[in-house]
């Protein structure tokens, strides 16, 4: 007799165990600790950033660098205001307005979905401004000295280091949107 994996493996008969309520509220708690600890090392990341901008704004004479230095601060700020805005209201307030541990931990999955699809706008629409008003800034400060051929020449990795590192986020965020997707689809078949 011929042993034949791939007839062993497609004869098995499946049998799915439901998911119960208490694993959806486990899923749905430590899903909230985990946006939780996220959103406050982006805000402490934040902190990280204004601080220092904010003296180097304030100490450095050049205008046209000053603001752009303070377009990134309210960038960065709006970012901050953002995520708060769109965070979610937590599992437990969730469960709260009478919906199952299912349709919580599924409504959570289909929001952080929705947050990490759109970051293009609401997470970098923001920082572009400063970001690139800055590297504007610089250009002119340093063609004044140097050529506008050299200075731009000069700038050229900045900007490409700056717009890649960009496209990287939303790209990361994009395949974590299209995970949870691949989350929520594999949920919803178990749980029929």
């Amino acid at each position: 007799m011929k042993f034949d994996p791939h007839q062993l493996w497609t004869g098995q008969q499946i049998i799915l165990q439901p998911v119960s309520e208490e694993e959806l509220r486990n899923r749905s708690e430590k899903m909230d600790r985990r946006i939780r600890r996220r959103d406050l090392i982006e805000y402490l990341a934040a902190a990280l950033v204004i601080i220092p901008l904010a003296l180097i704004a304030w100490k450095l004479p050049i205008l046209s660098i000053r603001l752009a230095i303070l377009a990134m601060i309210a960038g960065v700020i709006m970012v901050c205001i953002n995520l708060y805005r769109r965070r979610d209201q937590g599992a437990d307030a969730i469960a709260a307005m009478g919906l199952s541990w299912r349709d919580c931990h599924m409504r959570q999955l289909r929001h952080q979905r929705d947050i990490l699809g759109n970051v293009a706008s609401w997470y970098i629409g923001p920082l572009v401004p400063g970001a690139f008003g800055f590297l504007a800034a610089i250009c002119y400060e340093t063609a004044s000295r140097i050529g506008w051929i050299d200075a731009a020449a000069g700038l050229a990795g900045p900007f490409a280091f700056v717009t890649l590192l960009f496209a990287g986020i939303i790209a990361l965020n994009r395949r974590a949107a299209h995970l949870i997707n691949q989350q929520i689809e594999a949920l919803e078949s178990e749980l029929g």
